[in-house]
């Protein structure tokens, strides 16, 4: 089970990283690659009681991504509509607050199984990784929005240096996933037992 849900979660993100165009269609479309998220959330929630609100957040972004699929920046941009261009930027900004939100929720997911397992090493690089992954994205997604106000210099700056640390805590992110994709489903906590007392011999 948990191979299967967090496989399906390791696929999810791929797509959604990925942009591969032929003509003006997305290939690697980001809707199927929540969905495969949902899919694997919804695989694990009954065992492992997770939380829903992951759940409904990947279900929004099934639905507000579609757009992607048929859309992509560069053609926004020859557009030249500022309207548009703005619209666009707006709609951009959201899918990536939605995208931290459900990063959010699944990293709360792997911290919860972590410590249920009692893996004090594997909590531990799950809360480390889920700090550094939170705080580098917000402040990618921060300055984003006054990406349009940029100078061309400081607008390729800020361009190449968000894309060197997006990709590095994505890449991250996505060995944590495949780490916890090769949990044993068995070994959930729940069967250990407390060591009992050795029975001392009586002469």
């Amino acid at each position: 089970m948990l191979y299967d849900g967090f496989r399906r979660i390791f696929w999810g993100f791929i797509f959604i990283f990925l942009e591969i165009h032929i003509i003006a269609i997305d290939i690697l479309p980001d809707p199927v690659g929540y969905y495969l998220i949902l899919s694997g959330l919804n695989l694990m929630k009954s065992r492992y009681h997770l939380n829903v609100k992951a759940n409904y957040v990947a279900t929004l972004l099934v639905l507000v991504s579609i757009p992607t699929v048929f859309l992509q920046n560069n053609a926004i941009d020859q557009l030249g509509s500022a309207s548009l261009i703005t619209g666009w930027s707006i709609y951009m900004s959201v899918i990536g607050v939605l995208n931290l939100v459900l990063a959010y929720f699944i990293f709360r997911v792997m911290i919860s199984i972590a410590t249920n397992r009692g893996d004090d090493h594997l909590l531990r690089r799950t809360t480390n990784t889920f700090k550094a992954y939170m705080i580098i994205m917000l402040l990618i997604t921060f300055f984003e929005s006054f990406a349009m106000n940029m100078t061309r210099d400081l607008l390729m700056g800020y361009v190449t240096i968000s894309a060197i640390f997006g990709l590095t805590m994505n890449i991250i992110l996505l060995v944590l996933l495949s780490r916890f994709s090769k949990l044993d489903d068995n070994d959930d906590g729940s069967s250990v037992k407390p060591r009992e007392h050795e029975e001392t011999p009586t002469s």
